[in-house]
């Protein structure tokens, strides 16, 4: 019997007969396929996208990403995400990804928390430039790469596209890939369910990340594979509850730098049984995390914190922490980070 990551073709029939070449221009024996083993699936729970901490003159600010490291891995959150989109990835030089996975990977070994894995961002709009971000990824010690569709654009992409860039990428990589659903920075290419299924064959590639706000697709994938088989993460936190409901795998969301204790506990609560109370929370915290995006979030998330600057690089704004203290916006962000210092 044909599987994929280990689930029975019958359970996904519907699924499968639209991959069929007779009925389907998308067939399943169009991808590559690797001879590598089936690698490991990302955590469940709380994964944090992670800012990346600068000084004024925008050099990296080291003292404050080992200090935010340290506080994020006794949270208890389940992985660091660097150089996402909040991490400032294409911002950065390739020295200077280096640096910052290294940097994170070293704070939590040196701390014990050696079981907490680094994501790291490496996407590039070419193939070629995708491998080397990964490769480089994996030489200094992230666990897993997240990866936009690697696609130029001298015309509108095509999910075909797509599917082959990611799938040339994979058999190359050193790192299992997190396939990044983010239509909005891809020239509005939008991966659907039946499209990341057919990814989820690949050998090397063990989720997703869905940026696209469509919780009808990740209901449709969270019923095709479990969270040991492969990793489906919301990237928000003001849809984490909603996304566990349908099976998730967790939430891979920068939001968590300001509150992750608080966020953790939603899961908690939800995995414990106490839905109402964790939509409670999610309530809290959806509106914070709104309230951030109103002001700006990238510098709201450094802002907020007692340690490091609020500089982030030109052309992003960094925002005056007086001035944050005054928005109307703050008094939703206030509520949830007195939350969090009562779980101190």
């Amino acid at each position: 019997m044909l599987s994929v990551r280990g689930v029975d073709v019958r359970r996904a029939s519907v699924i499968f007969k639209l991959f069929d070449p007779c009925t389907h221009s998308r067939s399943l024996h169009s991808l590559p396929t690797s001879s590598k083993m089936v690698a490991a699936v990302p955590p469940t729970g709380v994964l944090v996208a992670a800012v990346c901490f600068m000084k004024e003159n925008e050099d990296l600010d080291r003292d404050a990403i080992i200090a935010h490291t340290s506080r994020l891995a006794k949270s208890g959150i389940s992985a660091i995400l660097v150089q996402g989109d909040n991490g400032e990835a294409g911002l950065l030089s390739d020295e200077e990804r280096i640096e910052v996975i290294r940097l994170t990977r070293k704070t939590l070994d040196e701390q014990g928390f050696s079981n907490i894995p680094v994501i790291a961002g490496a996407s590039a709009p070419s193939v070629r430039g995708t491998i080397k971000l990964c490769t480089d990824a994996s030489e200094a010690g992230a666990a897993f790469v997240l990866v936009l569709a690697p696609v130029a654009w001298p015309r509108k992409p095509t999910t075909e596209d797509a599917i082959e860039s990611y799938s040339q990428v994979a058999d190359a990589s050193p790192a299992p890939l997190i396939i990044y659903n983010f239509p909005p920075v891809v020239g509005g290419l939008n991966l659907d369910s039946d499209d990341i299924t057919r990814l989820a064959q690949h050998p090397n590639i063990v989720g997703v990340k869905l940026a696209d706000g469509e919780m009808g697709k990740l209901h449709r994938l969270t019923s095709i594979f479990t969270p040991s088989q492969f990793g489906i993460y919301t990237s928000t936190v003001d849809c984490l509850t909603h996304g566990l409901l349908s099976g998730c795998s967790g939430a891979m969301a920068a939001f968590p730098n300001v509150t992750p204790k608080l966020v953790v506990r939603l899961y908690e609560l939800f995995k414990a049984g106490q839905v109402k109370e964790a939509m409670e929370l999610q309530t809290k915290l959806a509106w914070a995390e709104w309230n951030a995006v109103k002001i700006g979030k990238l510098s709201v998330l450094k802002a907020v914190l007692s340690y490091g600057g609020t500089t982030v690089r030109r052309p992003l704004k960094s925002i005056d922490r007086n001035d944050l203290a005054k928005s109307e916006h703050m008094k939703a962000i206030a509520e949830v980070i007195a939350l969090e210092l009562e779980l101190a």
